[in-house]
């Protein structure tokens, strides 16, 4: 997406079901799709943290060099992990050469970090749901993100985007089918399940035990006994 504007859809890059990908051949690709940004242009590249184990550190300095004049800088898509430190952010990016920009991380719980693009209707809500959740949900994001902050963003590496609902509830993307050629398929939702919501156990309290009844005395025989006369 560029300027607000989605990019007319188009595949980069080469592979093969029974071949890996070298790094150059990774890097030309980087290469090859950065080399139409503009020299002016604000580029923002959002990145996975430490926690995914991917190739970021390969493909992140052949970006770095491709937009060696453009402003170009880091978010860390860390969600509610700890953020990394300034060697580990380095680390993560391949510590490219005559790279400046920024690095900045997610701060999810800090409101001054964030702002609201719009709102997922009740309606909405309850239908993805399945009736789990009846109410609004503001749609905030990065500030960085939003429009006129940065003229290209893009994404490095395994940051994918997943939704769950407090562990109840997530939505499977997958890409469907073939794409034509030139163009990339939609992400089509292919599994929609909803986890029982298992009850919260709660500490029986011990009754106090029942004072036990006395105990009835056994009747008595009855013995006649016979005086003899004298």
């Amino acid at each position: 997406m560029r300027d607000g504007q989605p990019d007319e859809p188009r595949i980069i890059g080469t592979g093969s079901p029974t071949s890996d990908l070298t790094d150059e051949q990774l890097c030309e690709i980087v290469r090859e799709s950065l080399a139409d940004i503009p020299r002016d242009a604000r580029v923002l590249a959002i990145i996975p943290d430490k926690t995914r184990d991917d190739n970021t550190h390969i493909l992140f300095p052949a970006a770095a060099e491709t937009l060696a004049t453009q402003q170009f800088d880091v978010l860390v898509a860390q969600g509610t992990h700890s953020p990394m430190s300034r060697d580990e952010k380095l680390k993560k990016i391949g510590a490219p050469a005559n790279w400046n920009g920024d690095l900045f991380d997610h701060r999810w719980d800090d409101p001054a970090d964030l702002v609201t693009i719009g709102e997922l209707s009740r309606d909405a809500v309850r239908e993805i749901t399945g009736g789990l959740f009846d109410e609004a949900i503001p749609l905030t994001i990065n500030r960085l993100l939003a429009p006129g902050e940065y003229d290209v963003v893009s994404i490095f590496g395994a940051t994918v985007p997943y939704a769950e609902l407090v562990g109840y509830y997530r939505t499977v993307l997958k890409q469907k089918g073939t794409a034509p050629s030139g163009a990339a398929a939609a992400p089509v939702p292919l599994v929609k399940k909803t986890k029982p919501v298992a009850a919260p156990k709660v500490a029986a309290k011990k009754s106090a035990p029942k004072a036990s009844a006395p105990k009835k005395a056994a009747p008595k025989k009855a013995v006649a006994k016979s005086k003899k006369g004298a």
